[in-house]
């Protein structure tokens, strides 16, 4: 044990005399010819300018996007509606079951102080032409369901989306 430690203390002493540096002393860098040993290549500096992925200043919900998506329709066009409902479960069952050829949305606006939700599936240019595609929905559905205006679903909530 004794031997052990005077070699260990031996030899911290010889490595702090060797590397002891006097301010009058020049130094000097020690290039060794194995420092660039897999040829890398010098790194290229950054442009000053670095562009980068936008990124949206806030996430939207999808609650706001079906707002948004309802909200830009053309109030004289119509859509499919479905009938109104306290449960929003209800509503998004039976959004599920529809095709997904069309965008769909679910809404929930408050009418005497209660909340109820509905949805409403496609855009379409005439009454004629949403009637066809409620005819084509499933029994369950289109039992529930009607072609109404925009402007008519636009209405049930006053509040606007976000922008």
């Amino acid at each position: 044990m004794k031997v052990t430690w005077s070699l260990i203390t031996g030899s911290c002493i010889f490595l702090n005399a060797c590397s002891f540096n006097t301010p009058d002393a020049p130094t000097q860098d020690i290039i060794y010819a194995n420092d660039n040993l897999y040829n890398y290549a010098e790194p290229t500096p950054l442009p000053n300018v670095v562009r980068t992925a936008e990124v949206p200043q806030q996430q939207i919900s999808a609650k706001n996007l079906d707002l948004m998506w309802v909200s830009k329709q053309d109030p004289e066009e119509y859509t499919i509606m479905l009938n109104a409902d306290d449960k929003p479960l209800e509503i998004s069952t039976q959004l599920m079951s529809l095709p997904k050829n069309q965008r769909s949305a679910a809404l929930k606006y408050t009418r005497n102080g209660n909340n109820y939700y509905t949805g409403v599936y496609g855009n379409y240019s005439n009454s004629d032409s949403a009637a066809v595609a409620l005819d084509n929905l499933p029994s369950d559905v289109r039992q529930r369901a009607s072609v109404v205006k925009w402007s008519q679903v636009q209405r049930l909530n006053n509040r606007t989306p976000p922008q």
